[in-house]
């Protein structure tokens, strides 16, 4: 269920209450009010609203792939070293 957020120009009391979007909420829940309760909109979040990232997701993994590529190697020439 959606989270409502609601003003109440009584008490001057923000307040949020998860209900179905066909509920009306008629009552302030601080002060118990039935008028002055005002519904705030909420705002959608889109892309424009993320914070803009430098780098993809897997340029990270793919970096450390990099890193350790060298030290894997030799690890695998002392492993086959020290069979023989």
């Amino acid at each position: 269920m959606p989270v409502y957020n609601y003003y109440c120009h009584h008490c001057r009391e923000e307040f949020s209450v998860r209900h179905g979007m066909f509920f009306v909420q008629e009552r302030c829940i601080k002060c118990h009010r039935t008028e002055g309760l005002e519904k705030k909109i909420s705002k959608v979040l889109s892309k424009q609203d993320l914070p803009k990232e430098t780098s993809k997701p897997g340029d990270l993994v793919k970096k450390h792939i990099e890193e350790y590529r060298d030290e894997l190697k030799q690890m695998k020439k002392k492993a086959k070293s020290e069979e023989l």
